[in-house]
């Protein structure tokens, strides 16, 4: 697969068009709080007891995207980074975006982007889910949030992000941006974000 014209869009949305129309505008992110049903869901990685009820749902949401080919059907079908890694932080793997989700609100159930690191095998082996707002596009005073976090900045990118990493433990934290246990020894295309 190759970087998409999603990612196109969103670097170079800016130059064009205010993102606003595209990405979460308004003052507050907009939750929905109904969780898709999925008799074959597996879970990637264990729910910790007592989580909250938003993380327990985006875990079930995303419990199918073990399967590449269940992200692919659910609609994450754009590859818009190459596999990303940070020399000194971890990795991220690669982006795969839900384009028609890239549409102005911050939704639980609606992660624009899900997170893949490449194997020896040639498989892809699911790590994480991404939420994007860009900067442009977000007028509030408060950064948006999900998950009850607030997004970080991404100055290089001129994005609002936050990471839940679903699919691989994370020693750096559920919601860091970088992840040490990931690599991209094993991708065609990768980028060292540093």
């Amino acid at each position: 697969m190759t970087v998409g014209p999603v990612w196109k869009l969103v670097r170079s949305a800016a130059a064009c068009i205010p993102l606003t129309a595209l990405l979460a505008c308004g003052d507050a992110p907009a939750v929905d709080d109904t969780a898709p049903a999925d008799d074959a869901a597996q879970a990637p990685a264990a729910a910790p007891a007592g989580e909250s009820a938003d993380l327990a749902a985006l875990r079930q949401y995303a419990a199918p995207f073990a399967s590449r080919e269940a992200a692919e059907q659910a609609g994450y079908s754009e590859q818009i980074t190459p596999c990303w890694y940070h020399r000194d932080q971890g990795g991220q793997g690669i982006h795969i975006a839900r384009s028609e989700w890239i549409d102005g609100t911050v939704s639980t159930l609606e992660p624009e982007l899900v997170m893949y690191e490449p194997q020896p095998d040639g498989t892809m082996q699911f790590l994480a889910v991404e939420y994007i707002v860009p900067f442009a596009a977000w007028t509030a005073a408060e950064a948006p949030s999900a998950l009850g976090q607030s997004f970080m900045r991404n100055e290089q990118l001129e994005l609002w992000v936050l990471h839940a990493w679903l699919g691989r433990e994370n020693p750096a934290g559920l919601y860091a941006s970088w992840n040490p246990d990931v690599t991209c020894d094993h991708a065609e295309q990768s980028e060292d974000r540093a």
